[in-house]
C-alpha cells in the first residue's frame, strides 16, 4: 500500500518513526486489518484505554508555531484546551495545569519524542519549555 503523507511532519502512531513530507511511502507495510496510522497536523490525540480511565493526552512535537487544541469531553460541555509550541528533541519540558497553577507529571515516548498526561474536564494545559 503506498501512503501520501503531505508537507509537515509526521509520525507513525505504532512505530513513533517520524516522517518529513511531502512523501510517498511506496508499498508501505501493514497489517490488512489495521490501516496505517499516522499523526501530523496538530499534533495532539486524545486516548482512554476504558470508559471507567481517565482520558490521557498524547502531544507530539510536530507544529511549527503556538498551537491550541481543544477537546470536548463525552458529556459535550467539559472542555480541556491544550497549548504548546514545537520543542527541541533534548528539551526539558513542563506540563502546566492552568487550573491548579501547578507542573503535573508526564511520560516521554522515547520512540517518537511524544509526551502524555493525563487531563481533567474544565482544566487546560500548557506545555512549555522548562
Amino acid at each position: 500500500m503506498d501512503v501520501y503523507l503531505p508537507e509537515g511532519d509526521w509520525y507513525h502512531y505504532d512505530s513513533g518513526r517520524r516522517y518529513k513530507g511531502p512523501l510517498t511511502l511506496k508499498e508501505f507495510e501493514t497489517p490488512l486489518d489495521a490501516p496505517p496510522c499516522f499523526i501530523g497536523g496538530q499534533g495532539i490525540i486524545i486516548l482512554r484505554e476504558a470508559d471507567d480511565l481517565p482520558f490521557k493526552a498524547k502531544v507530539y512535537p510536530v507544529s511549527r508555531r503556538k498551537t491550541s487544541f481543544s477537546f470536548t469531553y463525552p458529556d459535550g460541555v467539559a472542555q480541556t484546551l491544550i497549548t504548546y509550541q514545537k520543542w527541541n528533541e533534548n528539551a526539558e519540558l513542563v506540563v502546566i495545569d492552568q487550573a491548579l497553577g501547578t507542573e503535573i507529571p508526564y511520560e516521554v515516548d522515547t520512540a517518537s519524542g511524544s509526551i502524555s498526561f493525563y487531563i481533567v474536564p474544565d482544566h487546560d494545559y500548557d506545555i512549555v519549555e522548562h
